[in-house]
């Protein structure tokens, strides 16, 4: 009877062996975004499958990614698809890199090589878009904005409307991991901080008088949208809001929020945002808002 509970027990061990090892082998398999329902690609990456699909084509990558990993004659290829989920869902929440290793099958050195080299890929390429487009500010596109501004005015009941205004100048404080060394560096008196301000902004006022409180007070119902865009980037994208990760001498944390800010952008072209709505505007297109980054990276090809 003991040799056969013996037996009995050694099947079961080996079953669950067996079992752990097919899980294994199910959630280290290559990435597939087909694998995903667009629920879930949405829920993970910010973006249904669709639009990654769109995202991909819009910013004209390549098929796939090839890094260098610590040894500097090793490198592997990673498809752009994965390249682009890994950093999405990196930015999305702020996980630990050996629990997205589950998601991805690979290791968190890996994934911190992907996932840092595609923010300095994105970000080099696109600065110029974030930092002043000028395909964004043509003539007409700086009336149509000034036009919603001033009929935005004219509904909130100002006395009269302010016509020459097409954006709004603000910033944003964020967060940081309190450094080890040139803490005076990033100090602001109050706490550990980065000042970025990569939303679009732009204030024109032809004659500046005493009556600046009355014309702040004109302004403030409509300048709001700006802090809307503040919090949306941070809502979509939690990693940003998560100061213990925003290590100023070991990561590039200005290009993490740089690159959250044009991937919120882009969500906006493809499906709209609140300020739009509240100014009665349409985005440009995904392939109008980010054509300006890609003709300036061919020419520097």
């Amino acid at each position: 009877m003991s040799e056969y509970v013996h037996a009995i027990a050694e099947f079961d061990l080996q079953q669950q062996i067996l079992e752990r090892q097919r899980i294994n082998r199910r959630e280290h398999r290559p990435f597939n975004l087909n694998d995903y329902t667009n629920e879930r690609c949405e829920s993970n990456f910010r973006f249904d499958k669709t639009q990654l699909c769109t995202i991909i084509h819009a910013m004209e990558l390549p098929s796939h990614f090839v890094f260098r990993a610590e040894d500097p004659d090793h490198r592997f290829q990673v498809s752009t698809e994965e390249v682009m989920a890994i950093c999405l869902r990196r930015l999305a929440y702020p996980a630990r890199l050996e629990d997205l290793g589950h998601m991805f099958g690979r290791t968190a050195p890996a994934l911190s090589v992907i996932f840092n080299g595609m923010i300095e890929y994105l970000f080099n390429k696109y600065k110029s878009t974030l930092n002043f487009a000028e395909s964004q500010f043509t003539r007409d596109r700086l009336q149509l904005f000034a036009d919603a501004v001033a009929q935005k005015g004219i509904m909130l009941n100002y006395r009269s409307p302010i016509s020459n205004v097409v954006g709004f100048i603000d910033g944003t404080v964020r967060g940081i991991c309190r450094p080890v060394v040139n803490q005076e560096v990033v100090y602001n008196g109050h706490k550990y901080i980065i000042i970025t301000n990569k939303n679009v902004s732009l204030l024109c006022i032809d004659d500046r008088t005493s009556r600046e409180s009355l014309h702040n007070q004109k302004m403030s119902k409509v300048r709001v949208a700006v802090e809307w865009e503040f919090g949306r980037t941070v809502n979509l994208f939690a990693f940003l809001d998560y100061h213990k990760n925003q290590k100023v001498w070991l990561s590039p944390v200005g290009a993490y929020y740089f690159v959250g800010v044009l991937f919120k952008n882009i969500k906006i072209c493809l499906g709209g945002g609140q300020a739009c709505k509240y100014f009665g505007i349409e985005p440009p297109t995904i392939y109008e808002y980010l054509e300006h980054g890609n003709r300036v990276f061919r020419e520097q090809q």
